[in-house]
């Protein structure tokens, strides 16, 4: 009797041969865009695509059911919750429906790119708050001063941040949370390096109604192929946002991978133990080999590193890439002209960048 398409697999050859992870002929490491670098994401994705049933790909997403599961695994009701095609679907859903009203947003910098491109694409006169490697002090006095000074706008903080990889603490953000509240302003906070850090940022929405948390999961589920994000927030503000959501836009493979990975986060979270570890051992090993150069104490899957001078800068970057290995050089932003951004893999990849960075600091 034939098996109905309810059943079908993709292939049962597939099922009974392992799937070989490949590597691109021309091979280089990509440690420039912060993806979660570790084989533990791969095999779980192969694991996935080997089991995953033909009728994900036939049907409708199953919106709701997922949401529930994300909702429980936030610690929130699905009233408080909204999926999104990736955190940018989520980020242009909140700009363009409520920072547009009030054409006016207040920014942490250095941000995610998208936050300045949706905000002028949308009209608003955007406020950058900038910050400095390895000291927030003189960012909180000025995002005090705005805040406080301002009329109603939308304010943004990544919480770590994407370039400092700085995560303030939550008495910090408990009292940015009630100034915005004083003042009329709403509160985005960007979690999408947050499973990085013991922090959740989910009591605040308890307290003030007009915070709202985007979060990615490319970073803490390793899967930033499949593109999926989520928001959080009052349900007021999830539901006046759901009327800007695209209907279907999150696909059923991200779905039912994002609730494969429910299943299996511990073996995520042992993953993320391990790049937290890699991540204080790759900061030991700069200050050790390469003198004059500091390394600033992150809470996000990467390190920040700051040459003695630009020049420096620019020399291990290409020495780097000579090596395959490709790193971020932030010159083009604005204090940070010295810093590389280097993110952390898993230990057995890392060694290689270690040998590295021990023969640039040799010489060789």
């Amino acid at each position: 009797m034939r098996e109905s398409l309810h059943s079908v697999h993709f292939s049962r050859r597939i099922l009974e041969t392992p799937i070989p992870i490949e590597k691109p002929k021309t091979w280089q490491l990509n440690l420039s865009s912060n993806e979660m670098g570790h084989d533990a994401c791969l095999k779980l994705a192969a694991r996935f695509f080997q089991s995953v049933k033909a009728e994900c790909v036939r049907s409708y997403p199953r919106y709701s059911a997922v949401s529930r599961l994300a909702a429980e695994s936030a610690g929130l009701t699905v009233e408080q919750v909204l999926l999104s095609a990736g955190s940018d679907d989520g980020i242009r859903m909140i700009i363009g429906s409520l920072a547009a009203t009030q054409q006016r947003m207040i920014l942490q910098s250095p941000n995610y790119e998208n936050y300045m491109n949706f905000g002028r694409h949308f009209g608003c006169g955007i406020t950058l708050v900038p910050t400095v490697p390895g000291n927030p002090e003189p960012f909180l006095k000025e995002l005090r001063r705005v805040v406080d000074r301002s009329s109603p706008a939308l304010v943004v903080l990544a919480n770590p941040n994407g370039f400092s990889g700085h995560a303030h603490p939550m008495e910090i953000l408990h009292e940015i949370a009630r100034r915005c509240d004083v003042a009329g302003h709403l509160l985005l906070i960007d979690e999408a390096y947050s499973s990085y850090v013991p922090m959740s940022h989910a009591p605040l929405l308890k307290e003030f109604s007009g915070v709202i948390l985007v979060r990615s999961f490319s970073k803490a589920f390793g899967m930033a192929g499949l593109r999926l994000g989520l928001v959080a927030s009052g349900c007021q503000i999830i539901d006046y946002l759901s009327r800007w959501q695209i209907a279907n836009a999150v696909s059923s493979i991200a779905l039912e991978f994002f609730e494969y990975c429910l299943t299996n986060r511990e073996i995520l979270e042992k993953a993320r133990e391990e790049l937290m570890e890699v991540r204080s051992e790759l900061s030991a090993a700069v200050l050790e080999l390469l003198p004059g150069w500091r390394s600033y104490p992150t809470a996000a899957n990467f390190i920040l590193l700051e040459a003695p001078d630009i020049t420096a800068a620019t020399d291990l970057v290409s020495y780097l890439a000579s090596h395959a290995i490709r790193t971020r050089h932030l010159g083009d932003v604005m204090g940070y002209e010295r810093c590389i951004r280097m993110t952390v893999w898993q230990r057995s990849t890392m060694r290689y960048v270690i040998e590295a960075l021990e023969k640039y600091g040799r010489g060789v």
